[in-house]
């Protein structure tokens, strides 16, 4: 990616509702939240999460791979699995 793209990926920070997490987060143009501490990622429904900090260089993601249908209906009810 090159930096201008880099550099749009992360612009014009605003202040959003997770629904996933119940916390006020701020997300970018790109779609992606600051985590906070120099990171930034997305973090999805069933546990997945990609995280990322530039300054330290490091990268990582998690994708569970069970998620099952009756969990993500609870989810979308807000009820337990």
């Amino acid at each position: 990616m090159s930096q201008r793209g880099w550099d749009n990926f992360h612009a014009n920070p605003y202040e959003l509702y997770d629904y996933g997490q119940y916390i006020l987060t701020e997300f970018t143009d790109g779609g992606v939240a600051n985590m906070g501490d120099g990171y930034w990622g997305w973090e999805g429904l069933g546990g997945s999460l990609f995280q990322w900090n530039q300054d330290l260089g490091i990268s990582f993601s998690y994708v569970p791979s069970d998620l099952l249908p009756k969990c993500l209906a609870a989810a979308i009810h807000s009820q337990a699995c």
